[in-house]
Order: C-alpha cells, then sequence, then structure tokens
C-alpha cells in the first residue's frame, strides 16, 4: 500500500525548504518588458524540469498558473500550489493534455502567466518538445526563459531529470532572459528551429545563475546537446 503524505505534511517541508532561500533575482526588466509587450499583458515562463521546485519560489501569489498532471502525485503537486497562491491547471501530455493545454490558454487570456517546463514530464532530459513554442505562436504571447541555481543543491542523480532540490538557507539566483517571440508560418522545420532557439535561451541563462552562485556545472554533459545540431 502507497502511503500519501498529508496537504500540511507537503507544504511544511517545500515550504520549508523555499521559504529560507535568499533569492536574488536578475533579468527582472525582461519579463517586465514581456507583460508590457504581450497583447494579453500575459507571458509564458519556461523553464527546465529539474529546476521545478526552485522556478515556482520567485512566483509565489502572484497570477501565474501551472500545470499538474491527473495522477495521485499531481493531486498532491495541485494541492501544493494552492497553498502558495498558484494556480493549478490539471493535465499532462499523457493524460487530460488537451483539455489541460485549452484551460491553460484561457489562463493567458484571462490575467494569468503561466509557468511551464518545457521537457517533461519524462524527458528525454533537457531537449525542448514543441508545446510552448506552439502556443506562444499560435496565441501571440512571449516566451521568456529562467533559470533557477543554489550554492548548495542535491541533484537526484536517479530521476531522469536530476532533479534539483536546494539546501535550506542557500543563496538562489532565479535569472529571467529576454523575452522570445515566435512569429510567422509553422511547420515542422520551423517547430524543430523554435524547440531549438529555447533550448538555447534557456542554456544562456542557466549558465548565466550557474556562474552567479560560483558553480561550474551550467552545462549538461556533450550527448544531451547534440540533437541542437543534428
Amino acid at each position: 500500500m502507497r502511503i500519501r503524505p498529508s496537504r500540511q505534511l507537503v507544504y511544511t517541508v517545500a515550504w520549508g525548504i523555499t521559504r529560507s532561500l535568499r533569492v536574488h533575482r536578475f533579468g527582472i526588466a525582461n519579463i517586465i518588458a514581456a507583460l508590457r509587450a504581450s497583447p494579453t499583458g500575459t507571458c509564458i515562463i519556461a523553464h527546465w524540469h529539474q529546476s521545478l521546485l526552485s522556478v515556482l519560489l520567485p512566483h509565489h501569489h502572484m497570477p501565474v498558473a501551472t500545470l499538474a498532471s491527473h495522477s495521485r502525485d499531481g493531486e498532491i503537486i495541485s494541492r501544493y500550489l494552492e497553498d502558495i497562491g498558484l494556480k493549478p491547471v490539471r493535465g499532462s501530455s499523457s493524460k487530460g493534455g488537451a483539455a489541460g493545454a485549452r484551460e491553460l490558454i484561457r489562463c493567458l487570456e484571462h490575467g494569468h502567466s503561466i509557468v511551464l517546463n518545457v521537457d517533461g514530464p519524462r524527458g528525454p532530459f533537457k531537449e525542448v518538445k514543441s508545446g510552448v513554442p506552439v502556443i506562444a505562436r499560435r496565441h501571440g504571447v512571449p516566451v521568456v526563459p529562467i533559470a533557477c541555481r543554489a550554492t548548495r543543491e542535491i541533484s537526484l542523480k536517479g530521476s531522469w531529470d536530476r532533479f534539483r532540490i536546494p539546501v535550506p538557507f542557500s543563496h538562489m539566483a532565479a535569472v529571467y532572459g529576454e523575452p522570445l517571440w515566435f512569429t510567422g508560418d509553422e511547420n515542422d522545420t520551423t517547430r524543430l528551429e523554435d524547440r531549438r532557439r529555447l533550448a538555447k535561451a534557456l542554456h544562456q541563462v542557466e549558465q548565466r545563475a550557474t556562474t552567479l552562485v560560483g558553480r561550474n556545472d551550467g552545462l549538461p554533459p556533450e550527448k544531451f546537446l547534440t540533437w541542437l545540431s543534428t
């Protein structure tokens, strides 16, 4: 029998980790510019799945929505998102994806920016999927890449995404990159170009965040970068 942690336990543990972090934000002007230029006043904030826990921290109690799956784990995550003042949208690429996408678009059109990971829920590791660029292109909203790194963090080597957990009381750099706009015709070629462009922007902000916290592992191993040029 699988034991499910209580809502209060999840909040206590996750918030206990994140609230102790000393967060330093960089590139705030980029997200302000994106919101001002967007026809809806909202944007898509894109990140790697690896940094999910850290990326949520700078957006507590802001008009931001994000995706939570229909699984039991997704229910736990959904409740945690509500507890920290974010709007959960239920759905995933494997179940309830279409309904989830429609709700995310409604969020964009009605005052909520959305925070989305680009390589989840199962990878491949740091390979951008087409979802974020497609939504941005079809609805005319900008994408702002974000990366978060902590001076001390734990990486779960056994997980597909090498999930990172910042160590309490660490300093964390949250870096927003320049807004990306995806325009023009959509076809197989442009979708691949969009994915590569977003990936390169994410690698760039991650390298900056990594340098800011005094680390030197901003890029993944070379084998995870080959899709950018093949």
